[in-house]
């Protein structure tokens, strides 16, 4: 995803990536969404290009079975950046108002404007948010387990890592309706919990536009809220998307 999109913004040595693309034997792709993104500006042959989606760590990744009180407990791993919606992350919890909540965020800062911007509107808040910076896979796992609810407000992404392994720990999810997600997490994941949430439009491929953020925020609010009081025991089955599986379609 990174990829497509710093190829659609930049100019930079754009010939020569794309006629080298082309001399590769095989392309695999996260989505289909991605995929035909890939066709259209690289011209790729049909046969040259396979989706087989993403997979994670499942030997590291599980639930633990932690008997700590997880109730009213958010995390969000990934860059503090506006474009990852952590600033619309922030608005959305303060609409919920409420001193009992707990966000956890996890990952490091980009730019130290946009994260002075995102501590600002933190100050506002009757919840707890606590940034934690950045950890290991092992540490991350143990925090997955720690939380109810995972949330990935971001503007843009292939497809994301962070979710599934939150859902194989036992998370439920509130996540942005990024294209092709939703439809790889269908086709390849049963029994999850997982609350989409509609995309402002977007400018640059992953710049909202300002005038539709309040009704995202609004409706990225009322969604957490939903799953912070939705008390069914999920068991999410990811068996098609762990590395062992993965590994098999691109030997195949």
């Amino acid at each position: 995803n990174t990829d497509l999109r710093q190829f659609r913004q930049t100019d930079l040595e754009r010939d020569f990536i794309k006629d080298n693309i082309n001399k590769l034997d095989k392309i695999f792709a996260p989505s289909i969404e991605h995929a035909n993104i890939a066709k259209e500006i690289f011209n790729i042959d049909d046969k040259k290009i396979e989706v087989i989606g993403i997979g994670y760590n499942d030997k590291l990744f599980y639930d633990m079975g932690l008997k700590a009180d997880k109730k009213n407990k958010l995390l969000y791993v990934g860059k503090v950046a506006k474009k990852k919606g952590v600033l619309s992350l922030i608005k959305a919890i303060n609409m919920i108002d409420d001193d009992k909540l707990t966000l956890d965020i996890i990952g490091g800062a980009g730019d130290k404007n946009e994260y002075n911007e995102i501590l600002a509107e933190c100050s506002k808040s009757k919840s707890k948010i606590n940034f934690l910076g950045t950890m290991t896979q092992g540490d991350l796992a143990v925090e997955y387990n720690k939380h109810d609810v995972f949330i990935l407000p971001s503007f843009s992404e292939g497809i994301p890592m962070a979710p599934i392994e939150a859902m194989a720990c036992g998370s439920k999810l509130v996540i942005s309706d990024l294209p092709g997600v939703r439809e790889f997490y269908t086709k390849n994941v049963n029994g999850a919990c997982i609350r989409y949430v509609k995309l402002p439009k977007l400018i640059n491929v992953d710049d909202a536009n300002s005038s539709e953020l309040t009704i995202y925020e609004k409706n990225l609010s009322d969604m957490i809220r939903n799953a912070i009081s939705d008390n069914n025991q999920y068991k999410p089955v990811l068996n098609e998307i762990s590395w062992e599986n993965i590994t098999k379609k691109i030997l195949k």
